[in-house]
C-alpha cells in the first residue's frame, strides 16, 4: 500500500528553500533565487521582505544580495547550546543517578513548557513515566519550576500571560499569586520541589544551569517515588544543586 504523503504548508516549505540557499554564506540575488528555485521573481520579493522583517535574512545595501540574518545565527546558536550542553552534562547525570540511584533528567524551557534533553532512568523498581523529548507544564513539575524562577520579571510575566494553571493533582498551584510567591522563593533558595504536584506518589528536587553570562539555560533534577524520598530530601537538594553546579561551571559560569 502506498505511504500517503504528508501535506505540507507551501509558503513555509518556500522559506525554508530561501534559507537552505544562503548555507554557503554568500550573498544571493532575488533573480538567483527565482532560478534556483523555480519561483517567479515577485513571490521570491514578498518571501524575502517577511524573512527580512523577522530577521531571518538581511539585505547587502550596496549589492541589494541577501544573506543570513541575526535571527538564523540565534535559532542555530541554541540548537548547538543544546548539543553541548547535553554532551557536556551526561558524566554529571550518570554520577548523580549512581549516587542516588534515582531517575536524573536534564530540562530546558520552551514557552511555558519544560522539554526534557536527557533522562538517567533509576535501576529500582519503580521509576517516572517519562521520555527524552517529552514536554510538560513548568508550573507544575520541579524542573519547570526552577526555570520559571530564574527568568527575568518581564519574561515570566510573558511566559504565564493567558495560560491557566490546570490541577493534575490536589497539590498542583493553580494560583498565580501563589506560583509567583513560590518562584521567587526558589530563586532565592537556589532549588525547588515538586511535592505530588505532576503526578500522585512523585517528588522532585531540581536545581539550575547556568551559563557564562549566569543566564538560565537548563536544569538537572532527581524525581523518585515520595516514599522513598523521606528522610533524604536534605542529601537530595545537596546533591541536585552540587550537580547544577558543577554542569555550570563547565558550561562557562564563573
Amino acid at each position: 500500500m502506498e505511504k500517503k504523503k504528508k501535506r505540507l504548508i507551501q509558503s513555509v516549505v518556500r522559506a525554508l528553500s530561501i534559507l537552505n540557499c544562503l548555507q554557503d554564506g554568500e550573498d544571493i540575488q532575488i533573480r538567483d533565487f527565482s532560478i534556483r528555485l523555480n519561483l517567479d521573481k515577485g513571490t521570491v520579493y514578498h518571501l524575502l521582505a517577511t524573512l527580512k522583517e523577522l530577521q531571518y535574512v538581511k539585505q547587502n545595501p550596496l549589492t541589494k544580495g541577501y544573506s543570513v540574518g541575526i535571527q538564523t545565527f540565534r535559532v542555530g546558536h541554541a540548537y548547538l547550546n543544546a548539543l553541548d550542553l547535553v554532551k557536556v552534562a551526561k558524566k554529571h547525570l550518570e554520577l548523580l543517578n549512581e549516587k542516588t540511584k534515582e531517575t536524573i533528567h536534564l530540562g530546558e524551557l520552551l514557552g511555558a513548557d519544560v522539554i526534557y534533553l536527557d533522562k538517567v532512568e533509576s535501576p529500582l523498581s519503580i521509576t517516572m513515566r517519562s521520555r527524552i523529548g517529552i514536554s510538560k507544564p513548568a508550573y507544575s513539575t520541579g524542573i519547570g519550576k526552577i526555570l520559571l524562577a530564574f527568568q527575568s520579571p518581564e519574561k515570566l510575566k510573558n511566559i504565564l500571560h493567558g495560560i491557566v494553571l490546570k490541577p493534575h493533582t490536589k497539590n498542583t498551584i493553580t494560583n498565580k499569586k501563589v506560583l509567583y510567591n513560590k518562584l521567587r522563593e526558589y530563586r532565592k533558595i537556589g532549588f525547588s520541589i515538586d511535592d505530588e504536584e505532576i503526578e500522585e506518589g512523585l517528588f522532585c528536587v531540581a536545581a539550575p544551569i547556568m551559563d557564562k553570562s549566569n543566564q538560565i539555560i537548563a536544569a538537572v533534577s532527581i524525581s523518585l517515588p515520595k516514599y522513598r524520598a523521606e528522610n533524604r530530601v536534605e542529601e537530595l537538594i545537596n546533591l541536585v544543586k552540587k550537580t547544577g553546579e558543577k554542569i555550570s561551571t563547565e558550561m562557562g559560569q564563573e
